[in-house]
């Protein structure tokens, strides 16, 4: 009997990825101001994030540890409005044979996006040491008999697609909000926990935007599909690019995203920069875009 053994050629070390002293694994920023929600209707949510909100970048989770960021900030009392965009945009492709939409048919480039996972709590209940290491905001309770109960005290709570189900979490480069009731809690200090589910893999750093606003986050018009286009220019450009020009084409790509023509700026873009995007679904497919 004669056993084939099949080897893999790759090594895998694409995906293992190191923090940085310039994208660390764990973050903490502070605490942060509410904005009210006057100011965020005067400024615009691009403005009130540019001035209120954090602007930072994080890296890849230590081997075996949970990596992400945290700050904290006082509830102002009635609803707060969390709201975080993580670098950059994703779609997907269009291969439908039957009703192709030809604006979302080129494919999104997966490597630049990233994930992250909102929590929020009471800062008393969140279990992690904020700069140093990630927690959660679970409890356990022990009662007469020993027995022990464990009591989730996270209160951002992100409806699913479907109804009642909650703690759902968006996907790759998409945004990720939730409204905290803090009636009658005003003055107590709340923690919001952003665990790193995911960097981009072209260079391991995670750029991403967040605020705190005093709304809840529908009275802002965050809903989908919407969500993604509150906030533009996630992605920073870093000291390490020397290509001013890329970093402006890379905005305009979600620019281009949310005018819901991703294709047709993936293939104006193609030849100058052929990472920015996937690849197209043929090589004729551009054509259809030149005058």
């Amino acid at each position: 009997m004669v056993a084939l053994l099949a080897a893999c050629t790759g090594s895998g070390s694409d995906f293992v990825l190191e923090p940085t002293a310039d994208a660390p694994a764990v973050s903490d920023f502070g605490m942060v101001d509410v904005i009210s929600e006057d100011d965020w209707n005067k400024l615009g949510e691009q403005a009130a994030i540019d001035e209120y909100g954090i602007h930072e970048t994080v890296g890849p989770a230590e081997t075996g540890h949970v990596g992400g960021s945290t700050f904290r900030f006082v509830a102002p009392g009635g609803d707060v409005c969390i709201f975080t965009d993580p670098e950059l945009v994703f779609w997907g492709q269009s291969i439908s044979p039957i009703q192709p939409n030809v604006n979302f048919q080129y494919a999104d480039n997966y490597n630049d996006d990233g994930d992250i996972d909102l929590f929020a709590g009471i800062s008393a209940f969140y279990t992690g040491s904020p700069g140093v290491e990630m927690g959660d905001f679970y409890g356990v309770y022990t009662d007469s008999q020993g027995q022990q109960t464990t009591i989730a005290y996270n209160e951002c709570l992100q409806n699913g697609a479907k109804s009642g189900f909650v703690e759902s979490h968006a996907g790759r480069g998409t945004p990720e909000f939730c409204t905290l009731d803090t009636d009658q809690r005003e003055g107590v200090e709340f923690t919001v926990a952003m665990q790193t589910f995911a960097v981009p893999l072209d260079d391991g750093k995670l750029d991403f935007v967040a605020v705190v606003v005093n709304a809840s986050c529908s009275s802002l018009g965050l809903g989908a599909p919407t969500y993604e286009c509150k906030y533009h220019g996630e992605r920073f450009q870093r000291e390490d690019e020397s290509d001013e020009d890329y970093a402006v084409a890379v905005i305009g790509l979600e620019d281009a995203y949310c005018a819901g023509t991703p294709s047709q700026y993936c293939c104006e873009h193609a030849d100058e920069y052929p990472d920015m995007c996937g690849e197209p679904p043929d090589s004729s497919f551009c054509q259809q875009f030149k005058k």
